[in-house]
């Protein structure tokens, strides 16, 4: 049987559009390595938990007396921590996991009480100093800093150690509506107990095998670097030092990332002559999975195929 030259270029571009089309279906069905649900993109790159009951920092503080704290606990208990990113889009998500959110205040987002300050050494240099002072605390110097992040009920921030910490736009009331740190395109969802903070990923670059500080306080809008201060007395707004002990290098941590019983209570403890230093965890490099790789090298062998065959087509038809 015998084709007119119109006929075999229609069927060699039914034929390449085919082979096209096998192509362009491997490739979208290239699965993310532990899909979250069946419908979402998020791979976890990490989740951690921290022991209950220790929003205490050292072990001896306790909450403030005024009835918007109550229940004088939970408010600051992190329970857990995961980042998982989604590849697509390319967005990083932290959910934080409370053992108590309130919102007394009526925030932006739901929670008036936790401040949260993440520390990421993703690279070679940076800071091992805090951005500014407060949370009273020292970063362990093989660790030092190149991203900083810190969320509030009402902002989320970011920082770097080449950005100046004085350089405030309306940066110092609860209802701050700018500062030069603003992240665009940052959302917050809070449910029952748990933060969900979606970022851009672009702004804080690769952080598979970073190592992470986590540290929480309580948000006070005049306290020095947002952080709720302590005193060695009970009060209705200060956290209270049920021990005596000079105050001067007090952490006003009262809960960090520390997935190890006791390690936060002797941590914190240890302020006599400085401020006490933490140590951060490391974020798993990111390995794919069997599945992934393998239908990414099919999707791609796909792809090569139907090139060289256009290639190969075009050249024999133009030949005749």
């Amino acid at each position: 049987m015998q084709f007119s030259d119109h006929s075999s270029k229609k069927l060699t571009l039914i034929f390449l559009l085919f082979i096209f089309l096998m192509g362009m279906t491997a490739a979208d069905q290239v699965p993310a390595a532990e899909p979250e649900t069946s419908s979402s993109n998020m791979i976890v790159l990490a989740e951690f938990s921290d022991p209950p009951g220790d929003d205490y920092g050292p072990g001896y503080y306790s909450y403030p007396n005024h009835n918007v704290f109550a229940p004088q606990k939970e408010l600051l208990d992190l329970l857990s921590f995961s980042l998982k990113r989604d590849l697509r889009r390319n967005i990083y998500r932290f959910e934080f996991e409370f053992g108590r959110l309130t919102d007394p205040w009526d925030s932006r987002y739901g929670f008036s009480h936790p401040l949260i300050h993440l520390y990421f050494d993703t690279k070679e240099g940076g800071s091992s100093e805090l951005f500014r002072e407060g949370a009273n605390i020292r970063l362990n110097p093989e660790h030092s800093w190149n991203r900083h992040l810190r969320i509030s009920g009402w902002w989320v921030r970011l920082m770097t150690p080449e950005d100046d910490p004085w350089d405030m736009t309306r940066d110092l009331n609860i209802d701050a509506e700018t500062s030069p740190w603003d992240v665009e395109g940052a959302e917050i969802i809070t449910e029952e107990g748990l933060i969900r903070l979606d970022i851009p990923g672009e702004k804080l670059g690769r952080l598979e095998g970073a190592w992470i500080y986590l540290l929480i306080g309580a948000f006070d809008p005049f306290g020095e670097d947002y952080f709720r201060g302590l005193q060695d007395y009970p009060t209705n707004w200060s956290f209270h030092a049920t021990r005596d002990v000079d105050l001067d290098y007090a952490p006003r941590v009262i809960d960090y990332l520390q997935e190890e019983d006791g390690v936060q209570e002797k941590t914190l403890a240890d302020f006599e002559n400085d401020y006490p230093e933490i140590r951060p965890v490391k974020i798993p490099e990111r390995k794919d999975s069997f599945p992934e790789t393998f239908f990414l090298v099919v999707a791609l062998s796909y792809l090569l195929a139907a090139v060289l065959i256009i290639a190969g087509m075009q050249y024999l038809i133009f030949r005749s």
